[in-house]
């Protein structure tokens, strides 16, 4: 299995850890949230080498056609295939709002309501990707979010 890193939309990003924090801490009082897939992780979020150098999300690798879960519960606000996310699908849960990109097939539609655990999409190499992997984005009220500060990514 070919390892997987891909970008992301070129964004201005604030990343103000200690406000990061504090929204992953209301993320976990607040929210029912669970991991969308297990797997190698090849792309923590924050600065990195490659373009862009900023991550936005964390890039899990697994197979080609491995199936993706919702971590939360909330509704398909986005549904389509882009130039650099490839197949994309955000999920949003009042100020919740968690995007999987890279995927090879989404198995949902805009305006979907959507359970946590339900298989939403599965694994891809779409778009700006150097392999298959789920790129797994948090954003609370505006502002991203650490994933690793949410959830607990075990190999």
């Amino acid at each position: 299995m070919a390892l997987g890193t891909g970008g992301g939309e070129v964004k201005n990003i604030n990343s103000d850890d200690e406000q990061m924090k504090e929204d992953a801490e209301s993320i976990k009082n607040n929210y029912e949230i669970t991991l969308p897939l297990r797997g190698t992780i090849t792309s923590r979020f924050g600065d990195r080498d490659i373009q862009p150098q900023f991550h936005t999300g964390i890039d899990i690798a697994r197979n080609t056609g491995s199936e993706i879960i919702s971590a939360t519960n909330g509704t398909v606000i986005l549904a389509e295939e882009q130039e650099s996310y490839g197949k994309v699908l955000k999920i949003q849960n009042n100020d919740l709002v968690v995007l999987y990109a890279h995927c090879d097939e989404l198995l949902v539609n805009v305006g979907d309501k959507i359970t946590m655990m339900q298989t939403i999409a599965r694994v891809g190499s779409t778009g700006n990707s150097t392999g298959p992997h789920l790129h797994f984005e948090i954003i609370y009220c505006g502002r991203y979010v650490n994933p690793e500060y949410v959830l607990e990514f075990k190999e």
